[in-house]
């Protein structure tokens, strides 16, 4: 009588991603529609935008979950008088918290302003998306998806 061996492994419908603990570095930030952003009229990749105007402090600047469910920012020299500029435009800052639930990642800074993003995490790289409703110069509102891309540092 033969015996039949065989191996079922079970189909991994989990999409909880790795952990987003740790620090990581913007390397990204995209809107699509493009958005009314400072005196550059309409644009859709706002990381190069704020890479000429924030220069080194993009390079050094560094975001951290940590284990608590809390953000924290460093504040490097080249980044001293221009993170003004980042204000309002990346959802995190010093004292933003974070949960995590399942791909959901919510983020509520220090305005207490929550916003959900679809995280995913490939390697060393993670990527947040979300719709957004933003506020143009004119006071009339747009509503786009934002993505920022994170590098872990």
């Amino acid at each position: 009588m033969p015996l039949l061996f065989g191996s079922c492994k079970k189909d991994n419908d989990d999409v909880t991603p790795a952990t987003v603990e740790g620090n990581w570095k913007l390397t990204g930030l995209k809107y699509n529609p493009a958005v009314e952003y400072l005196i550059f009229g309409e644009v859709s990749d706002v990381y190069q935008v704020l890479a000429s105007v924030a220069g080194d402090c993009l390079n050094e600047l560094r975001f951290t979950f940590n284990s608590n469910g809390t953000t924290s920012l460093n504040n490097p020299p080249a980044c001293q008088g221009t993170t003004d500029n980042l204000d309002g435009t990346v959802s995190l800052d010093d004292s933003s918290k974070w949960t995590l639930n399942g791909k959901n990642l919510t983020l509520t800074g220090s305005d207490g302003v929550a916003v959900t993003y679809d995280v995913t995490i490939n390697g060393n790289t993670m990527t947040l998306s979300a719709v957004r409703e933003l506020e143009n110069f004119d006071g009339t509102k747009s509503t786009t998806t934002e993505t920022m891309t994170f590098t872990r540092a």
